[in-house]
């Protein structure tokens, strides 16, 4: 039986948490799939440069401009990854 305690309940969040990685995976691999352990790479130095330098920006932001810039910041990452997204071509390669 279910109950208010929410240590019992599933962790929805957790789920959305991981949603993401098969997506970029696909991508890496679709991308150029002769070169998926370069592309991998550096997606992963990216995303753990990432982890490391994006909790000391949000606790500075936030302690410079208050709670509510983290957001706006978050909504600013993504537009800007929106518009970068304008540019991918999928199925379209370059010749050379």
């Amino acid at each position: 039986m279910f109950t208010n305690r929410p240590e019992e309940h599933p962790k929805v969040g957790n789920a959305f948490n991981f949603l993401p990685n098969s997506i970029y995976w696909t991508i890496i691999v679709d991308t150029k799939p002769g070169k998926a352990g370069s592309f991998s790479g550096v997606t992963h130095f990216i995303i753990n440069i990432a982890t490391i330098v994006a909790p000391t920006l949000t606790g500075a932001l936030v302690t410079s401009s208050g709670y509510s810039a983290m957001f706006i910041a978050a909504a600013v990452a993504t537009i800007i990854g929106m518009i970068a997204m304008i540019f991918v071509k999928p199925g379209k390669q370059n010749q050379g």
